[in-house]
């Protein structure tokens, strides 16, 4: 019977992983918010954090918005997120910044267990990503929630 309990919490504890990775998946609410970028990488490079300096990026149910220390917006996006593929897939149209009035594309992970959210993303008339490593031509931010 001991044997059968273990099985059993085993069983409960391999569970919630892949129910949280549906619930996220059908309620996208769970990234709206602010984030901090915690890490940020330009055409292949990895910017060092006096570089990155205090980012945050405000993230409601139709856009993405970039904003420095001081709370200065510096880019921002709409955006369309399709969840139902591994990465998601994120169409952005930018509404402000140096590519604003043009769109690009890219992929997005959501790490529940160490609230990170992973955003890469091609300029524009570039192929979006493949992977969450920047390239030429590529922009990837990891994201932690501000309050942490």
């Amino acid at each position: 019977m001991r044997c059968a309990i273990l099985f059993i919490f085993g069983a409960v504890a391999i569970l919630p992983a892949s129910a949280q990775d549906r619930k996220i998946a059908q309620d996208k609410s769970m990234l709206f918010g602010t984030w901090k970028v915690a890490a940020e990488e330009r055409d292949g490079r990895r910017l060092r954090a006096k570089e990155i300096g205090v980012r945050m990026v405000l993230i409601s149910p139709t856009t993405l918005v970039f904003q420095d220390g001081e709370g200065q917006t510096d880019m921002a996006a709409r955006y369309d997120l399709d969840s139902s593929t591994k990465p998601w897939q994120i169409a952005l149209t930018f509404t402000k910044g140096e590519h604003k009035g043009k769109k690009t594309k890219g992929i997005v992970q959501f790490e529940f267990e160490a609230a990170t959210l992973r955003v890469c993303y091609g300029k524009p008339g570039e192929d979006a990503p493949e992977d969450f490593t920047s390239k030429q031509n590529q922009s990837y931010f990891t994201l932690q929630p501000a309050g942490k």
